[in-house]
């Protein structure tokens, strides 16, 4: 990054690189209009005063990385236990 006048300057390829990330990397190229698309929430926080695109991409990954775990495990347990020993025959 360069200095002009004590301030940092940024490279055209950090600013391209923020604003991809920001409104939802190919699928904000493609339809740039809807990914700008967000919902205020009226909270004075940064990050947390409009939900948009980004969140909504975080949440699913996360989501679905999770539900794909919880299932994989639930399938894993029936294997991992042990089976029960046959019944004895009486005589």
């Amino acid at each position: 990054m360069g200095r002009a006048h004590g301030r940092s300057v940024p490279s055209p390829a950090r600013s391209a690189s923020t604003s991809l990330t920001r409104r939802g990397g190919l699928f904000g190229i493609a339809f740039p209009h809807l990914a700008a698309l967000s919902i205020s929430t009226g909270v004075h926080v940064h990050n947390l005063d409009r939900l948009g695109l980004p969140l909504v991409l975080v949440v699913v990954s996360v989501a679905g990385v999770g539900v794909g775990s919880l299932v994989t495990e639930l399938h894993r347990i029936p294997r991992s236990l042990p089976s029960p020993a046959p019944p004895e025959l009486p005589g």
